[in-house]
């Protein structure tokens, strides 16, 4: 289904999307041109996620957390999957912060994690 969105949107699988603002008002297309532009810059998206829940600022980690626990929690799970082990890692890194608040905000990411990816989680 990926490759038919990515022929779709007329982009090569791991290069990005580059869609001018009138594409994004197309009607008819619109949520196909929206999943396009979401799917080929997941990658990085994570790796930003990631490496945010190391960030100087305990904010910065605590929002990163939140935002791992979305991703995992409200993108499509075929998506997710290849990702899980490396933003479990994250979490996991956020549980030996200075702050409890990220370790509080990891806390409830991972479980949601591993509400949504039982056997990946092992």
């Amino acid at each position: 289904m990926l490759g038919s969105i990515l022929a779709l949107c007329e982009v090569k699988p791991g290069s990005y999307c580059s869609l001018s603002p009138m594409q994004y008002l197309h009607p008819v297309k619109h949520f196909l041109i929206l999943t396009c532009f979401c799917l080929c810059d997941f990658a990085s998206q994570v790796d930003y996620y990631i490496s945010q829940s190391d960030a100087d600022n305990h904010a910065v980690r605590e929002a990163a957390c939140a935002c791992i626990a979305e991703l995992g929690s409200k993108i499509n799970q075929d998506v997710v999957r290849p990702f899980v082990t490396s933003l479990l890692e994250g979490l996991l890194d956020c549980f030996k912060d200075d702050s409890w608040p990220v370790r509080d905000a990891a806390c409830i990411a991972c479980g949601k994690f591993v509400n949504c990816f039982p056997v990946e989680s092992r």
